[in-house]
């Protein structure tokens, strides 16, 4: 993945854009080169040449790079260590690269306050910890630290993921599934969606930066129905301009909610070896050798599923790569 060359002005911005291949452009939806406004940045939020590890460990990512845009969702998926969680902490500037970049809207991610940062990026961890005992409501309040208050923010935030009545519970003594929605409605209060989404439809613009949401492993432990929601509503925040990037394991639950954006696969040594449509790189033979298994697509009326099937030869530690074996031509919308 090579991130594209930042512009200096909107007439080389969409110079820049036409000159592209596509294979360059993760996340960017075709609608959005068509119809391409020279008023919205090209790229907020770009990595470029990312090398980390953390102190006396093996390195988890080796010369990462990614590019990422508004209004768009991309999948980040690849098999456990690979890189991923810590992926996303570089982008939120929770962590920094032993070498290499991270820009957002051309500043290095590093030189812009924590402050600043968290008006602009949202955060849902894979697991969630509150030191204080704190109720549902001020945790998604927590949401607003950057930002100017608004009671209708969190209000809205939490009748929207069904969480009004658990307002005043201790945040500790609900379940994963539970927090995982607090986690997301305090980042949808952070956004300020969907009581509003004009300020995010329109934070493309120079007064209103885009607006980003990194989520690991959302909806892990949410029973099905709010699996479900949440992830509409994460294709909602994209149509109304947010960068979405989101780390999957499910490969069917990746591709239905990113069909129409782009994946990136991260290997077991932390290097990016697919990148692209989701279709493409979650049913690529790259995906199959990362996963040691063999991916077979298959269309339903409910929508395209990936089901992953063992080798019939013994699991070892180092799975041969596996061809892609594919039901169909084309996806469903």
């Amino acid at each position: 993945v090579r991130p594209p060359p930042t512009p200096r002005n909107a007439e080389r911005n969409l110079k820049t854009v036409a000159s592209l291949p596509t294979a360059n452009l993760i996340g960017v939806r075709s609608d959005h080169l068509a119809t391409w406004n020279p008023a919205l940045p090209f790229m907020p939020l770009i990595a470029s040449n990312i090398h980390f590890a953390y102190p006396r460990a093996r390195p988890i990512l080796t010369g990462v790079s990614a590019s990422f845009a508004p209004g768009a969702i991309t999948v980040l998926v690849g098999p456990n260590g690979a890189g991923k969680s810590t992926f996303l902490k570089l982008l939120l500037g929770a962590l920094r690269p032993q070498s290499g970049s991270i820009t957002l809207d051309s500043r290095p991610l590093a030189s812009i306050p924590a402050r600043a940062r968290a008006a602009r990026l949202a955060y849902i961890p894979q697991h969630s910890y509150v030191a204080a005992p704190f109720s549902v409501r001020q945790v998604v309040t927590l949401g607003r630290f950057a930002l100017p208050p608004d009671d209708r923010a969190i209000d809205t935030a939490l009748d929207h993921l069904s969480l009004t009545h658990l307002a005043s519970e201790p945040f500790g003594a609900l379940s994963a599934g539970q927090q995982q929605r607090i986690t997301l409605a305090r980042a949808l209060a952070q956004l300020g969606w969907p009581s509003t989404p004009t300020a995010i439809s329109a934070s493309s613009t120079p007064a209103a930066p885009t607006r980003i949401l990194l989520a690991d492993e959302p909806f892990s432990a949410m029973d099905p129905r709010f699996a479900l929601h949440g992830a509409q509503t994460l294709r909602d925040l994209a149509a109304a301009g947010v960068a979405v990037i989101i780390v999957l394991h499910d490969l069917t639950f990746a591709l239905r909610l990113a069909h129409g954006g782009g994946a990136v696969l991260l290997d077991s040594s932390g290097v990016i070896t697919a990148h692209g449509s989701a279709t493409d790189v979650l049913t690529s033979p790259e995906a199959a050798a990362a996963f040691g298994v063999t991916l077979s697509l298959h269309e339903t009326p409910a929508g395209p599923v990936i089901t992953p099937v063992l080798p019939s030869t013994a699991i070892s530690r180092a799975p041969a790569p596996c061809p892609v074996q594919s039901a169909s031509r084309s996806l469903a919308p």
